[in-house]
């Protein structure tokens, strides 16, 4: 029998469970819901950046003023739960990203903590080093 390794460097805490992976799973399968999401995408306009590659890239994804009724529909009926990110600020290199009032949709059994996991999951996909915080005052 092979023997299941637990991932190195994993906090106790940070385990998600799963019934929740398995539940994220379903919902990146759930095609009413994967259209909302593009529909949504398609619809936000968010993204504003500023600065040059010598001075540095901010990068702004601000959806405060993005209609997430679709979408928050579209999770619940989905099965999920909606998991709001007031700010996130994350740094790599040149490059500062800001995120602001982010919408994620998550398994209903996710833990509240299952935002680490997100973020976590974003700076492996990215590289950046992110925090939740307000974002710095200039």
């Amino acid at each position: 029998g092979e023997s299941k390794e637990e991932e190195a460097g994993t906090p106790e805490n940070f385990i998600v469970s799963e019934e929740c992976t398995s539940e994220i799973e379903a919902l990146s399968e759930n095609k009413d819901f994967v259209v909302a999401v593009n529909d949504f995408s398609t619809q936000c306009n968010a993204v504003s950046t500023s600065g040059t590659i010598d001075r540095g890239i901010d990068l702004v994804l601000d959806f405060a003023g993005c209609d997430t009724t679709v979408l928050d529909q579209a999770c619940i009926d989905a099965g999920g739960k909606i998991v709001t990110i007031q700010a996130l600020f994350c740094k790599g290199g040149e490059v500062t990203v800001s995120i602001k009032e982010y919408t994620d949709c998550g398994g209903i059994s996710c833990p509240s903590h299952f935002q680490s996991e997100a973020i976590k999951q974003l700076e492996d996909e990215t590289g950046l080093s992110c925090a939740v915080a307000p974002s710095p005052t200039p």
